[in-house]
């Protein structure tokens, strides 16, 4: 070789070693292409070609290229792994128990710090909602079941009974055949809560399998340091008057809910450190009696927690009846968690601290509220990006996701807890704002949100003026308020009719005293929605509430869409204001107007006179309403049935 050939050999030796990284163990994508290609060096790659360039100058590219696609090559053969350029960025995870004690420990330090703040100050800050709820909306999410206390397969109503009358809280499951009208106890399953006081708090069924959800309020012998345990079963329910229990899972920490995709279902929990435990700092999961801790690397913490609570989410195969892989927590979440079929978002407030919110604390944003999304699939759960909106939400449903954009309505507050005005923001994959319709419906907050692809319905109330806005979505980049119009009532719930109108469904309002103002009976609105500006084109009244807005529970709404045939729960009040039984209101949509069926006899005697409405599930040209009664001279439920089509 000569002596210039050498030379090159060696100098071409050389750049590869220089630009050789430390591999992993296990190889991450991200850090290999980092480590590959240094800024330096992606700016040699990208230069133009010179005739007259300088050997070494190309040979220094060409190691580095060769490198690089064989590395990535490298990469892809091991285990079938994608490409690094389409791994998603992960957040950073605790590396070890001690870690994850010292933030727990700095957190109750900041927590009791507050506290003291809190009491000498008197502040209450914003008592907005607290949890999962799924009130005031019909947002139906592609691909996600949400559980509910009634289900049916069809021929069978599986039906979650839970009494609170003086002999003991307990819940029990019982199963009915549904005969065209009639119903006939098939089965039961008591969970032994008049001893463990154990509550089914909602279900889920897919295919022959019958998922309970479950909560424990009791100290268990293995977990005595909490009061809340959450219980998942599963139920072989091939022969639904024969359920054949299969599997049970335990997680630490108080239900909040649970979302299916496909044959796997996610059941999150809330479990709060206890103060000044040394112990039991860590969640818990279990599988029959084998009880395990969850792993300190598959625990994530928001950068700005301020409180020992963590979210819990335990992934479950609904068929197998087997953990469908490693249960998750956020530390420093709150209750607040929206899942679509691929993402899950969980979110928290600078200020939280429990139930009680300080207004004014050194070193703390307050009207903050920081967001951690998760990728999911198959029963992975992976920490991928994180971001923070201004404002405060009183329920998940004022959040969507859509073409890889994230939505969400906020209500900024003034001292008082006085809404100011309302903010819409649109995040990006990686949870960065990339538009944000400001200052919309000054003074009052958000009682519903329904996203379309072209639109945001919000309705708005406070005191008075209740109103709908329209956000026009058709560039979801640049969002804008489209139009307003009053609504003479506050709506709680919106519904898609079709392409055109829409369907809310609310209560009247007085208007505003020294006391603020007061809703009351029951209202619906049909609005035309086909041009910019949104217009009522008909409106109905009663003294009946609804009980979608007096339970705060997902809307009882029953569509017979080829015929245009609604029906709702709606609840009777006598005089004194004393519940007197609950009933269905049927209407019809007639082109621009409401057709009610205000048959007196027959409205109002479909009901159970001194019962509340429990549930109501439709099977065919059937409601099947369930009614409870936990009077002490009687107590249990009472099934009625209505023809509906």
């Amino acid at each position: 070789m000569k002596k210039r050939d050498l030379e090159n050999f060696n100098f071409i030796k050389s750049k590869f070693d220089e630009a050789m990284p430390e591999i992993p163990l296990i190889l991450d994508e991200r850090m290999i292409e980092r480590k590959i290609i240094s800024k330096e060096e992606r700016k040699v790659i990208k230069m133009k070609t010179n005739r007259r360039k300088n050997f070494r100058v190309f040979a220094s590219a060409a190691a580095c290229l060769l490198l690089f696609f064989g590395l990535l090559f490298a990469v892809y053969q091991r285990n079938d792994m994608p490409p690094v350029i389409d791994t998603p960025a992960q957040i950073e995870t605790f590396k070890n128990y001690d870690e994850l004690n010292t933030m727990i420990d700095n957190l109750n330090n900041r927590a009791a710090q507050a506290k003291k703040i809190l009491e000498a100050s008197n502040l209450d800050g914003p008592q907005m909602g607290g949890g999962d709820s799924n009130a005031y909306t019909n947002n139906k999410i592609d691909g996600v079941t949400d559980a509910d206390i009634i289900l049916t397969d069809g021929k069978y109503i599986y039906y979650s009974y839970e009494n609170s009358n003086y002999d003991g809280n307990f819940s029990v499951l019982r199963i009915y055949r549904a005969n065209g009208g009639e119903t006939e106890l098939a089965a039961e399953i008591d969970m032994d809560a008049r001893n463990s006081k154990m509550f089914i708090r909602d279900m889920l069924l897919y295919k022959n399998r019958l998922v309970l959800n479950i909560a424990n309020p009791n100290k268990d012998e293995d977990l005595s340091h909490s009061d809340d345990l959450t219980l998942t079963r599963i139920y072989d329910v091939s022969n639904p008057e024969n359920p054949k229990f299969i599997s049970e899972f335990s997680q630490t920490g108080e239900y909040v809910s649970a979302k299916m995709i496909g044959n796997i279902v996610y059941v999150v929990s809330s479990y709060s450190v206890p103060a000044n435990a040394r112990n039991h700092r860590i969640p818990e999961i279990g599988n029959g009696n084998e009880k395990s801790n969850v792993k300190a690397e598959n625990i994530t913490c928001f950068d700005d927690a301020v409180n020992s609570q963590y979210a819990v989410i335990s992934p479950i195969n609904i068929e197998t009846g087997e953990r469908a892989g490693d249960t998750k927590a956020v530390l420093g979440a709150s209750k607040y968690v929206y899942c679509t079929k691929d993402s899950m978002y969980l979110l928290k407030y600078s200020v939280e601290f429990g139930q009680q919110y300080v207004a004014e604390v050194s070193e703390l944003n307050t009207d903050e509220l920081s967001i951690i999304r998760a990728d999911i699939n198959s029963g992975e759960i992976l920490f991928t990006a994180s971001g923070k909106v201004k404002g405060y939400i009183d329920n998940v449903n004022v959040m969507n996701e859509s073409n890889g954009y994230f939505t969400i309505i906020t209500t900024k507050l003034d001292k008082q807890d006085k809404p100011v005005a309302n903010t819409l923001y649109v995040l990006d994959k990686d949870l960065n704002v990339i538009e944000k319709t400001e200052d919309f419906a000054a003074g009052k907050s958000v009682q519903a949100a329904l996203f379309t692809d072209n639109k945001a319905y919000v309705s708005l109330f406070h005191n008075e003026n209740p109103m709908l806005s329209v956000i026009d979505f058709s560039n979801e980049k640049t969002p804008s308020v489209e139009s307003s119009v009053e609504l003479g009532g506050v709506m709680h719930s919106l519904v898609p009719v079709n392409d055109n109108q829409l369907l809310a469904i609310g209560n009247m309002v007085e208007p505003a005293g020294e006391g603020g103002s007061s809703e009351y009976g029951f209202k619906l609105v049909l609005l035309d929605v086909s041009s910019e500006n949104a217009k009522i084109t008909d409106s109905f009244e009663t003294d009946a509430y609804n009980l979608t807005t007096w339970y705060e529970t997902n809307i009882d709404l029953f569509v017979d869409s080829e015929n245009h045939a609604y029906a709702t729960a709606v609840a009777f009040m006598d005089e004194q204001g004393y519940w007197n039984g609950d009933g269905l209101l049927k209407f019809r949509i007639n082109n621009n107007y409401f057709e009610i069926n205000e048959d007196t006899d027959e409205f109002y005697n479909e009901y159970v006179e001194g019962c509340y409405s429990a549930g109501n599930i439709e099977i065919g040209n059937y409601i099947y309403s369930f009614s409870v009664n936990n009077s002490d001279e009687q107590h249990g439920f009472i099934i009625s049935v209505h023809k509906y089509k």
